[in-house]
């Protein structure tokens, strides 16, 4: 919750320690206590993530799918949340002039509706 509502908390974990602010995503992801209010959580923590680290430095999506990589299934629903829930990421894509097909390593573990959407 904390990372949700303090914008600065994110930034700055994000740019002194990313592993502890993927390990917090990774948690959200390994714990089978799904329920509305955690998803919706999980679903906010990665809004917050697209639109104040994204936006700013787009290449920092390496550093997500690094360290998620290696549990590919997290990695895919990573991904697909990041660009099929996640609201500015197209928009910030369109006005960055990103194509998201120099990203390979990304758009490997995009599903059907995420490679609908941008491929």
């Amino acid at each position: 919750m904390r990372l949700i509502n303090d914008v600065n908390g994110l930034i700055h974990m994000h740019s002194v320690n990313k592993k502890a602010l993927f390990g917090m995503m990774r948690d959200f992801l390994s714990d089978n206590r799904s329920n509305p209010y955690r998803d919706h959580c999980f679903r906010m923590l990665l809004q917050n993530y697209v639109c104040y680290i994204l936006y700013f430095k787009f290449d920092e999506i390496h550093h997500l799918v690094d360290y998620f990589k290696d549990t590919p299934v997290w990695c895919e629903r990573m991904m697909n949340s990041l660009f099929t829930d996640a609201i500015f990421i197209q928009k910030i894509m369109r006005q960055q002039q990103i194509d998201i097909t120099d990203y390979t390593n990304v758009i490997a573990f995009f599903n059907e509706e995420a490679r609908r959407i941008y491929l």
